[in-house]
């Protein structure tokens, strides 16, 4: 398959997947996972994703297979998401309507953002920032685009709205995006072939050069003014991407462990709790002790929002009363729920018997102390703690944009990071330069391996007298 023709006999659009003599393959494998030579949907899979650099096709391609469902089944019901408004405005819907609004199948309604199909199917545009409604309806077609930007949990419950009213089977799925980390790269990328097919998922991948429409000087422009980190993501389509994370020792193989019963944890570990509070946003807590050896396990995690102190308290002082190391920005928070200005979080939480400390704010003395710490193979997390290792495979460093100075930000996205603030108050208050109490003496000094030297010193003087 070379491409074809699409329009009426006065306005015709040739699609060619080649180009002096060079075809984009990739592109090709991915039309007939979805069509067979008549374009009638095969019905072999129910997902189908297009991973890749900039200009690979991906986007054009995913665009066309929504234009053609849309056309060739009538009364389809489809929806086009991006994560949000402007860059739903400024790229989906501009390059839809430039591509395929002259070949006249279609009106499109500005003010609805809505491409009213002749033949009774209907393209929606929506972005979950603006439109509260998307997960109210249900669809034929939902095709996502820059997938890595939407939230596993909006992603899960798009996939429960294709319902292939018309189209069959659990209905279709296309997304697109470029390599990353977090939920894409675990869906797409970690899963064997075999997992994918059982899940009825098509994966493909793409870079740049497999476009034939691409130059080499464009190829080199990318070569010469992007940072490598943008090269391997951008121009060769790599995965391993972890300069974007701000945790980017973290490895899932080393530092995530089973879960653990907290009666099992001995009495005479050093046990803190990190809290990060939140009315709207959630109130995050990590229970964690430092064992023997020196190492930070993070066991269990509280997070909810709209929880009243006496609640938080609760949590926090479930496995008793330890030290809890928190933000002292809540000295200064009012009660939403009471009058007097008197009463404040900080002491509504004493009040009920938390035993505060206040956290060092240094954030990014902190993500560095924590990489290290990770790096050293000195941080575990049970796997039953899942808000923490969504939110510490998700928290990444704000984006280099294009135009701006080379050097990578040293800010981090301020947005779904409440553990994450937990986590960093923990490390500060028990590994760092500030640290209360001088837990890593202590531990040290009472550490198992100090105490199996002492039994072997002492059985040594005995057998000696």
């Amino acid at each position: 398959m070379n491409g074809f023709t699409l329009g009426t006999k006065d306005n015709i659009k040739e699609i060619r997947f080649d180009h002096n003599g060079r075809r984009n393959e990739r592109q090709i494998q991915y039309f007939e996972a979805i069509f067979d030579k008549d374009l009638k949907l095969r019905g072999l899979y129910d997902e189908f994703v297009y991973f890749g650099a900039f200009r690979c096709s991906k986007s054009f391609s995913q665009q066309l297979v929504v234009y053609l469902i849309c056309l060739l089944y009538p009364n389809t019901k489809a929806v086009f998401i991006r994560d949000t408004y402007d860059q739903l405005k400024d790229s989906v819907i501009k390059q839809f309507l430039d591509e395929y609004e002259g070949l006249g199948a279609f009106d499109y309604k500005i003010s609805e953002r809505v491409a009213q199909f002749k033949n009774g199917s209907e393209l929606r545009f929506r972005t979950f920032e603006r439109d509260t409604n998307i997960l109210s309806a249900e669809y034929d077609l939902i095709a996502v685009c820059q997938a890595e930007d939407i939230q596993i949990d909006l992603f899960l419950q798009l996939v429960g709205r294709a319902s292939g009213r018309v189209l069959g089977s659990k209905g279709i799925i296309l997304c697109e995006g470029n390599p990353g980390s977090g939920w894409v790269k675990e869906r797409y990328k970690d899963q064997t072939k075999e997992s994918l097919q059982k899940k009825r998922i098509f994966f493909i991948e793409g870079q740049t050069q497999d476009n034939p429409h691409v130059t080499q000087a464009y190829i080199q422009s990318l070569i010469d003014n992007y940072p490598k980190f943008w090269l391997d993501r951008y121009l060769y389509g790599l995965w391993d991407n972890r300069e974007e994370l701000i945790f980017s020792e973290f490895n899932e193989k080393s530092h995530i462990i089973e879960p653990i019963d907290p009666k099992t944890i001995p009495n005479d570990y050093v046990r803190r709790v990190g809290l990060d509070w939140g009315w709207v946003n959630p109130t995050a807590a990590l229970h964690s002790f430092v064992d023997y050896d020196g190492n930070l396990i993070i066991y269990d995690e509280f997070y909810t929002n709209k929880t009243l102190p006496e609640d938080v308290a609760k949590e926090v002082n479930k496995y008793g009363a330890f030290v809890t190391v928190a933000d002292h920005a809540m000295k200064g928070l009012k009660m939403p729920t009471r009058d007097d200005e008197n009463i404040t979080v900080w002491s509504e939480l004493e009040r009920n018997k938390v035993k505060l400390v206040e956290c060092n704010k240094e954030e990014l003395s902190n993500i560095v102390l924590g990489n290290t710490l990770f790096k050293q193979g000195k941080i575990y997390i049970t796997s039953n703690c899942v808000n923490f290792l969504r939110e510490i495979r998700n928290w990444k460093w704000k984006k280099w944009k294009l135009g701006a100075d080379k050097n990578m930000p040293e800010e981090p996205v301020d947005k779904d990071n409440h553990t994450c603030d937990c986590f960093d108050y923990l490390i500060a208050e028990l590994f760092g330069t500030k640290a209360h109490d001088r837990t890593k003496e202590k531990v040290l000094k009472e550490s198992l391996y100090q105490q199996v030297i002492k039994k072997t010193n002492d059985l040594k003087i005995t057998q000696l007298s």
